[in-house]
């Protein structure tokens, strides 16, 4: 486009267009196992490193449980954990006399849109045993089954 008064080409003294921002893959693409909601379990959640080989950060730090597959889990805290912590993590599932332990990474923590004291936490296990991952996948088999979805759909009902 020209300008009527000079005749110079004013695009061509214009900045280039930036060039659009990066996009993540999709949420469904970065998994490597399938999660499934696990129900009427408890859990343990506490921070690694230095500050916690001192005594502190050592409490539990989880308040539920919402997801878990054998790469890693969805946990609802009740304050911000930082990407990148290293953690400990013990899931029970007290109904099935299972135990899953082991260490993991905070990939991602966000606060919840409905409560502004629930933080949920993804994390990445970073070394769950054989054994451990052969009992996730067994609950994963159970949680998914469609006899567990109809029993679970009966108690439900008034």
């Amino acid at each position: 486009m020209t300008d009527d008064k000079t005749g110079i080409d004013r695009n061509r003294f214009s900045p280039p267009a930036p060039p659009p921002p990066p996009t993540a893959p999709a949420a469904e693409n970065q998994r490597r196992s399938p999660r499934f909601p696990i129900h009427e379990a408890s859990i343990h959640l506490t921070t690694k490193g230095l500050m916690a080989s001192f005594g502190f950060g050592r409490g539990n730090r989880a308040r539920n449980a919402v997801n878990l597959s054998v790469g890693g889990a969805l946990v609802g805290c009740g304050k911000r954990i930082e990407p990148g912590t290293p953690v400990h993590v013990r899931i029970e599932i007290p109904r099935f006399k299972d135990t899953i332990e082991g260490d993991a990474e905070v990939r991602w923590c966000a606060a919840s849109a409905r409560d502004t004291k629930l933080y949920y936490v993804g994390l990445c296990f970073t070394g769950l045993d054989a054994d451990q991952q052969r009992t996730v996948e067994a609950l994963h088999r159970w949680f998914t089954s469609p006899e567990y979805k109809l029993r679970s759909a009966t108690r439900r009902r008034p």
